[in-house]
């Protein structure tokens, strides 16, 4: 067993006592976090660090120096942005970590890191990451497609619908006027009555 190891070993027991530091008060009033925030009061006794008070960060529950800072496996996790990122990194000590980025990008650096044989910490296996993010991209495509499909075929009809209006209603307006034309008021002869006369 390495040193390393040991230190690592070592750092599991320390953190398996170290309590969770929790901010004053928050477990009495809704609105104040849980995230750890030093006590300031004068009579505070967390500050005074009374028996019985939650306990507060002390260089007792911190790691040892060699191995602070590196994953369970004792690598060196170095984030990635982008595939310029990897270059210069060590395998043997270093680890990538993938930080939140586009899918087609992850893609990308995972595929680099798999050339040059690069563990991941945030990705269990790579080749299985690879193939179900593309299914899932091909589905997507698809569904979007189908999607766009559905929008235009609703247009269309909506078109259609609207266009059908407006023939029904010029052909009432036309039958309007057709009917107006007929009507005549009282005491008033009609068109063709007046064009009788006309030719005799």
């Amino acid at each position: 067993m390495s040193e390393q190891e040991k230190l690592l070993a070592l750092r599991k027991q320390i953190k398996k006592r170290k309590p969770n530091f929790v901010r004053q008060c928050s477990q009495k009033v809704i609105k104040i976090a849980k995230a750890w925030r030093r006590p300031k009061g004068i009579q505070s006794k967390m500050r005074l660090k009374h028996r019985g008070k939650k306990k507060s960060p002390s260089l007792g529950y911190s790691s040892p120096k060699k191995v602070r800072g590196l994953d369970r496996n004792g690598y060196e996790e170095v984030r990635v942005l982008r595939v310029e990122d990897l270059e210069g990194i060590d395998s043997k000590k270093q680890i990538v970590l993938i930080a939140k980025i586009g899918l087609k990008k992850k893609l990308m650096i995972l595929d680099e890191c798999k050339k040059r044989n690069l563990n991941v910490s945030n990705v269990k296996d790579i080749d299985e990451f690879i193939k179900d993010s593309q299914e899932w991209l091909v589905e997507r495509k698809k569904a979007t497609k189908e999607r766009s499909k559905k929008r235009s075929a609703a247009k269309e009809a909506s078109i259609k619908k609207a266009k059908g209006e407006e023939v029904k209603k010029k052909a009432e307006e036309k039958e309007e006027e057709t009917k107006k034309g007929n009507e005549t008021k009282k005491g008033e002869k009609s068109d063709k009555i007046k064009i009788l006369e006309q030719k005799e």
